[in-house]
This record gives C-alpha cells, sequence and structure tokens, in this order.
C-alpha cells in the first residue's frame, strides 16, 4: 500500500491571498456602485415617464375645456402618481389680431416631479386657437409678418452705387434693414429680391437669404446697385419672411437706381403751344431716355430734369459752333416733375408731367440785347435725379423770333367826312408802321416792299384782311427798323371801331449756321388805331404796347 506524501511547501503564500483579497475589493466596489447609477437611471426614467403622460393628460385636458377657461392657473397643479410627487404650473398668453380679437392662447406649462429625494423638471408649450375665430375673413393669424426698420433707406430713395441720397446731398450706405416675428416662434428663413432676382449682398456676393432662427429675427444686408441684370430707372425690393409651415409675409419698396446718366433728349423746336412773342418763345423736345428695359418706351424711365439754353446768332453771323455764340438767356434748369419718382416715370414740361413719348417745353424770355426778329439755336442736355449731365442736344432747325412792330414810332393825322346814306362819320388817315429787320445774316440783305404783307382786322385776333392797292416804302438808313409808309386807301374805318394792324415779313432766307432755306411768312404783334368822337371829330390813337 502507498502513501500520498504532502510536500511541505504545498499551499498559498500570504502574499498571494493579500492580492486575491485585494482585486475581490476592488471588483465588489465597481459593481456596488454601477448598482447606485443604474437605480438613479431607473428613477429618473420613471420621473420622466410619469411626468411626461401627467402634461399630455394635462394638454389633453386643457384642449377639452372650455376657451374662456382657459386661463393662468392660481396655484400649482399637484397630484402623486407611483410615488412621484408632481407639481404643474401653466401661464397664458393670449394673442390678438389687429383689430384687438384674442384669437390664440399660447399656454406655457412648466411640471416638476419628485421621487426618492430627485427632481425632474419637464417644460412645454400648446396653442390653443378660439373655435368662433373666422380665420377666413382675417386670413392666418399664426403667418409670420415682417417690416422694414429705420435703417433702411426710405422708399423712393435715390440709389447709386452702395449709397443712397440723403436731404441736403449727403449720402449713406445702403442697409435693407427688417424686422420678422412669428406668434408661434416658427420662422424659417428670409430673403431679399431685386428686380425680380436675388438680390446680391455687397459684402460677400451671395445672394442676401438668411435662416431665421428665433423671433423676432433682425436683417440688415448691404447691397451694391451695379449687381449685373439691375438697370437705372425704378426698381422694387422686396424682403420675404418664411415659416417652417411655408406662411409668407413680404414688404416692398421701390427705388431710383442713378448709376448712369440719361441719353441725349430729343431736339428742340418751337412749341406752338406757348405764346410767343418778339422777345419770348417756347420751344420743345422729346424725353430722353433713364434706364428701363425693352423696345418700346412702355419700358422705359426718363430723364427728371433738363438744362436747356438759347444762343443767339449774331447778325453779322457766328460760325459753325452755335455754343460760342451769346447765351441768351442763361442756361435755366426744367423739372420734369414733382419728385423724382414722378419725373422719371412721366417726361413733362415745366409744372406738370405728360405721357410717354410727349415732349416738355421751356420758355426762354429774351433780354434787351437780344433784339426781335433773331435767330436762336437751343441747345439741351438732360440730368439724373442725383444730377448727372448727359449729352446736349442742339434744336434741328434754329428758332426765329417774330418781328415787331414799334408803335410809338407811328404817326397818324386825320379828318372826317359825313356818309350822307348812313349819317356815320369814318375816319381816314395816313398810317406809318415801323418794323424791326431780321438780326441774323438773310437775304435779300436789303428787303424791299414786296417782302411786306399788311393786314388789318376790327379785333387783336382777327379775322385779317391783306391790303392791296396801296402805296408803300422801306427806309434803309434805319440801324433797327424797315419804315413802311401805308397811303389813306387803307385808312377808312368807321368812327368808334377799333382797327389793328399787322405786318408779314416773307421771302427771307437765313444765309448763316445751317442757312439757304427760306422761312415761311413772319408776323408781327398786332398794333391797333381807336376812334372816339368828340364834337363831331375823331380823335385817334395807338393802343398798341412797344416791345
Amino acid at each position: 500500500m502507498h502513501r500520498l506524501h504532502i510536500s511541505s511547501e504545498d499551499g498559498f503564500t500570504v502574499a498571494e491571498v493579500v492580492i486575491a483579497a485585494a482585486i475581490m475589493f476592488f471588483v465588489l466596489t465597481a459593481i456596488v456602485g454601477l448598482m447606485g447609477v443604474s437605480s438613479r437611471m431607473s428613477v429618473q426614467a420613471k420621473q420622466k415617464s410619469i411626468v411626461t403622460n401627467v402634461v399630455a393628460s394635462y394638454i389633453d385636458e386643457i384642449r377639452s375645456k372650455p376657451w374662456d377657461e382657459i386661463q393662468t392657473l392660481d396655484s400649482p397643479y399637484q397630484s402623486v402618481v407611483d410615488g412621484v410627487r408632481i407639481t404643474l404650473n401653466m401661464v397664458v398668453v393670449p394673442k390678438s389680431d389687429a383689430a384687438g380679437t384674442v384669437y390664440l392662447k399660447i399656454a406655457r406649462i412648466t411640471a416638476n416631479g419628485v421621487l426618492n429625494g430627485q427632481t425632474a423638471v419637464y417644460q412645454t408649450t400648446v396653442a390653443v386657437r378660439s373655435p368662433s375665430y373666422n380665420r377666413a375673413l382675417t386670413g392666418d393669424p399664426d403667418a409670420p409678418t415682417i417690416e422694414w426698420t429705420a435703417d433702411a433707406p426710405p422708399a423712393n430713395s435715390v440709389i447709386y452705387l452702395n449709397q443712397y441720397l440723403l436731404t441736403g446731398g449727403s449720402s449713406a450706405t445702403i442697409r435693407f434693414g427688417t424686422r420678422s416675428t412669428s406668434p408661434v416662434n416658427q420662422l424659417d428663413q428670409v430673403e431679399y429680391t431685386v428686380a425680380g432676382v436675388g438680390l446680391t449682398e455687397a459684402l460677400n456676393g451671395s445672394i442676401a437669404r438668411f435662416p431665421a432662427s428665433s423671433s423676432p429675427y433682425l436683417a440688415s444686408p448691404t447691397w451694391d446697385s451695379r449687381q449685373e441684370g439691375v438697370v437705372d430707372g425704378v426698381q422694387t425690393v422686396r424682403a420675404t419672411v418664411t415659416d417652417t409651415q411655408d406662411r409668407t409675409d413680404w414688404v416692398t419698396r421701390d427705388y431710383i437706381i442713378d448709376n448712369n446718366p440719361a441719353l441725349a433728349p430729343g431736339a428742340a423746336s418751337l412749341a406752338s403751344e406757348v405764346p410767343s412773342t418778339s422777345t419770348y418763345f417756347g420751344v420743345r423736345w422729346d424725353g430722353a431716355r433713364d434706364g428701363g428695359t425693352g423696345d418700346s418706351p412702355v419700358g422705359w424711365y426718363w430723364a427728371s430734369q433738363y438744362r436747356a439754353a438759347a444762343y443767339r446768332e449774331p447778325t453779322s453771323g457766328g460760325g459753325s459752333d452755335p455754343l460760342a455764340w451769346d447765351d441768351t438767356p442763361p442756361a435755366v434748369v426744367v423739372a420734369a416733375g414733382n419728385t423724382p419718382i414722378l419725373a422719371i416715370k412721366n417726361p413733362g414740361p415745366i409744372g406738370g408731367s405728360l405721357l410717354v413719348g410727349n415732349p416738355g417745353y421751356a420758355a426762354f424770355s429774351t433780354d434787351r440785347d437780344a433784339p426781335p426778329f433773331s435767330r436762336f439755336v437751343v441747345a439741351v442736355n438732360s440730368g439724373t435725379p442725383r444730377g448727372i449731365g448727359g449729352a446736349y442736344s442742339l434744336s434741328g432747325v434754329p428758332v426765329v423770333s417774330r418781328p415787331e412792330l414799334i408803335c410809338d414810332a407811328s404817326y397818324v393825322s386825320s379828318s372826317t367826312t359825313l356818309i350822307s346814306a348812313t349819317s356815320i362819320k369814318f375816319v381816314k388817315y395816313d398810317l406809318k408802321l415801323w418794323v424791326s429787320k431780321p438780326a441774323f445774316p438773310h437775304a435779300p440783305s436789303q428787303l424791299t416792299s414786296s417782302n411786306y404783307i399788311i393786314q388789318y382786322a376790327s379785333s387783336a385776333s382777327g379775322p385779317w384782311t391783306t391790303v392791296t392797292g396801296d402805296t408803300r416804302s422801306v427806309v434803309t438808313s434805319n440801324a433797327n427798323a424797315d419804315l413802311v409808309i401805308s397811303s389813306s386807301t387803307i385808312a377808312g374805318t368807321k368812327i368808334a371801331e377799333a382797327r389793328y394792324y399787322r405786318v408779314g415779313v416773307s421771302g427771307v432766307t437765313p444765309t448763316g449756321y445751317q442757312g439757304g432755306t427760306m422761312l415761311p411768312v413772319l408776323w408781327s404783334n398786332a398794333a391797333g388805331v381807336t376812334s372816339t368822337v368828340n364834337g363831331g371829330k375823331a380823335i385817334l390813337q395807338f393802343d398798341g404796347s412797344c416791345w
């Protein structure tokens, strides 16, 4: 029989036992810690689940209440569910439309759940609409709104480069400031357009489109008006806000873009609607295009101002450059509308506006240094709302002011004769009329009696009868006027009846600037002779004015 032999070296040493015990200690400690965390997480999950269910039930209860009973809680709502102590508070914020009618109540709910000394907080918002509110008539009250802020340029401002004009002539940087809001805090984005395309920000060259993260939301993009596709004229800038439900609102403003000069206006010509005298005449011209698009004037815009000047041809001739002649009168500026926005939409005369394609006109009053029967070239250039001048256009045909009867140089002699058949007295007299000479180079260089047509009428406005069979002569020694003498054969007039005379000058051909074409008959003013009875004898006097 064999026996087991046990060596005295078998078994665990003290060191091995200590190490094993230490390892066991750390393992057990970790397990105990995990059990604590697991227990807390279990409590929190239970709290959250219970609080969420309680709030959901309370929201259902709110929605089922009559509209008038939905209001802020006077005291907290409290309850205990599965050992969780619930405390719930609610604040109700009413929302009204533009008429002041409350259409929406927003309930803001805060709930606390306490379990085993731990507290969980839960917050939410619920909106309840009035069941009697007529949404179809009032629009959607939950839709977002947008408005311009004070830093946006005022409507109809003149814009150039990245600036807009201020009152007084200074300028400021363009910033299209807007403020967007949402009654239910559901904003999504704000976007800008100009002339129907995306507005490009001046700072980074990207389309001005901003994510609206909160309500209210402020946006203020800068802009350079030289953006491709944007032309001079009236352009509309639009800012649009969109919410997460694709509801929108927008605002628009018109601005005058003015980066380039206007085109030259049409050539000036004599304006028949302006009463002309020997020292006063009117001209008209077609409006100058200043921006817009298309081949039709319907899509164009127009110069807002014009600079017009009348240059008088010297008697001895002034050469081929009218702008080197005497400027009579000094240049004048003609406004094409009451405001720039009206002016560029409607080319027009002083004091009003005309339809597209109709001309403007200016009136020139010559001074005493510009004699009657003068010849003028009218130069007109166009101006933009901020004063950029364009090219001049010259009148295609020079304007000629009319001749003048110089009535204070007239002489009258008279006698009376009785017409037995009618017992009416009448007057015979010799009439002398001074008529101004052409004050420009002309042919023939000396006018003869055949160049003059004498007419008379009982009214200064006619109808006129041409005198025939009279005798007349022309005095050529006077530097300023020709003397036309008419015999008594044209002088028969009834007592107390006025007789007016005018003289037409015919056959005159200018020989200076753009000369060679005979002028039409140019008629003088009308000068009158009146007769009254004093002791059976007629007393005659001229009532026409000079100059």
